[in-house]
């Protein structure tokens, strides 16, 4: 009996492991899109989503909304960038993340399109969160 509690047990501590997925909070101080969904100006959690490719969840940590956020490019980034944070571009009155720096492990996810020369960049920087359960 006391084997089969230790092989669930240690069963259920993988399954919890292997389910962690890079996750950070951010501070947004501005109103901004994801895709075609508006987002209010407020605290959201992004993390990459449970379908393993390389699509962010940014959720609304107010009411819950949340959006999905294709980022196909990922790159290495150099070491010296240790920094987490997610940079916008807005233009136009609207906003958009372009890029995510250090979300995973020194990785950078990007839409990879070229900013616009009109417009202007915007910084925020992620705080603590490297799982789910953080």
């Amino acid at each position: 009996m006391k084997t089969i509690l230790k092989a669930v047990m240690m069963t259920s501590l993988a399954v919890a492991g292997f389910g962690a997925e890079p996750m950070a909070k951010l501070k947004v101080g501005f109103p901004f899109a994801v895709g075609s969904t508006k987002m209010p100006a407020g605290e959201y959690r992004i993390s990459i989503a449970p379908n393993g490719g390389r699509t962010l969840k940014i959720e609304s940590m107010a009411n819950g909304q949340s959006a999905f956020l294709a980022m196909p490019l990922q790159d290495l980034i150099p070491d010296s960038q240790t920094g987490k944070k997610v940079e916008f571009e807005c233009q136009a009155q609207e906003c958009k993340i372009t890029r995510i720096f250090n979300l995973d492990r020194g990785y950078l996810f990007s839409t990879g399109k070229k900013a616009k020369a009109a417009g202007e960049r915007m910084i925020v920087q992620l705080t603590t969160g490297n799982t789910k359960t953080e």
